[in-house]
């Protein structure tokens, strides 16, 4: 199994690159951490009351969060009036949708959901990171996110957060017995969804995955060409899945990423079925209907086409290359772009401007590694 970082933000703490030296380092646990380590299930997801909703509404925006301010030893209503917290709908992995919270920064713009590892290495050498809460809080998130469900998120969020305080505890080994780099070699695992992961492995997957989907999940409608960057989306996962992870681990991304597509099904087709009222009528012909079902409302609704599309570029890295899916997918368009009323001598033109546009998404999804 591979254990190469995917993000450019996962930095190697190093001496020789710059950062702080942290070996050397013995810091031992305070009693509130170990107080912390010994009941994790304290730091779950949980509400904070109306009452306190009340007093700091004008102070934290959106706020529907976990209480874990107080982690820092200071009331909620005394955080800094910059600092948000706001919650968000994901895609679970069995395709199931639920809210999950993150902090962010309206000040300086920062979201605290980059560079984790540096963090929980600080973290063991005793150096204080001030927005350590925030990051913690973030970590959680981004891997319940992709591996929790609406069913179990909360009990998830607790597996995740002991294995968090597991890891700093091994980091904080690693530092004591010398070792530059205190994460290289990470042993902490955790258990989610029936499957054992190791905790790099597990963090860096859902950070592939979430960054791979960002695009998508912010799309209202999808044409044809979002599903061939959906199929590109997958295909960028589940390649880093089937090289670096076991089997199992590969097959239960496969699935979750199987429930990813069906909920963007879904969420497209019900989106369209809230304004059939509104554009059924407006349907031209039997050719476009065929392809868009719903008149003049942009949605590819056409499920043999949509997902062959998304096929052909979820096979981008493993059985073709880009120009070989770019070269399928020409083919399979001309119906649905006269469907759409788009003349033939303007088919070369629409294919160039596809091409550089899924190119672009294909060149973006590689940095996002």
């Amino acid at each position: 199994m591979g254990t190469t970082a995917i993000s450019s933000n996962l930095t190697q703490v190093n001496p020789s690159n710059g950062k702080r030296n942290t070996v050397g380092y013995k810091s031992q646990p305070t009693e509130e951490e170990k107080a912390k380590t010994a009941n994790c299930d304290t730091f779950e997801v949980r509400d904070i009351s109306d009452k306190i909703k009340s007093q700091i509404k004008d102070r934290i925006a959106n706020i529907k969060a976990p209480n874990i301010l107080e982690i820092k030893g200071k009331p909620i209503t005394d955080a800094p009036n910059y600092l948000r917290f706001s919650e968000r709908t994901v895609v679970g992995r069995d395709g199931s949708t639920f809210q999950m919270g993150y902090y962010s920064n309206s000040k300086t713009g920062e979201k605290y959901r980059s560079g984790y590892l540096d963090i929980l290495a600080e973290k063991a050498a005793g150096i204080n990171n001030p927005n350590y809460v925030e990051y913690f809080s973030n970590m959680t998130s981004d891997i319940v996110s992709v591996f929790g469900t609406a069913a179990t998120y909360k009990k998830d969020a607790g597996t995740v957060q002991r294995a968090i305080f597991s890891a700093i505890d091994e980091m904080r080994e690693n530092i004591a017995n010398g070792k530059e780099n205190p994460y290289e070699d990470l042993k902490t695992s955790v258990r989610i969804g029936g499957v054992e992961w190791n905790f790099k492995d597990i963090l860096n997957t859902s950070a592939l995955t979430r960054n791979s989907f960002d695009d998508i999940d912010r799309t209202i409608t999808m044409d044809y060409i979002e599903y061939a960057k959906m199929g590109l989306s997958i295909g960028n996962v589940q390649n880093y899945a089937d090289k670096n992870l076991n089997k199992e681990q590969s097959d239960m991304v496969r699935a979750i990423l199987k429930s990813r597509a069906d909920y963007y099904d879904r969420r497209i087709d019900e989106a369209a079925e809230k304004s059939r009222d509104k554009w059924i009528n407006a349907v031209s012909s039997e050719q476009r209907k065929k392809y868009y079902k719903y008149g003049y409302f942009v949605s590819a609704t056409n499920e043999e086409l949509r997902n062959s599309v998304r096929d052909i570029f979820a096979s981008v890295g493993k059985s073709t290359n880009l120009a070989g899916a770019l070269a399928q997918y020409n083919k399979l368009m001309p119906p649905a772009l006269k469907a759409s009323g788009v003349s033939e001598s303007s088919f070369a033109q629409v294919f160039k401007n596809n091409a550089k546009t899924l190119s672009e998404y294909f060149t973006s999804l590689a940095l996002k590694k």
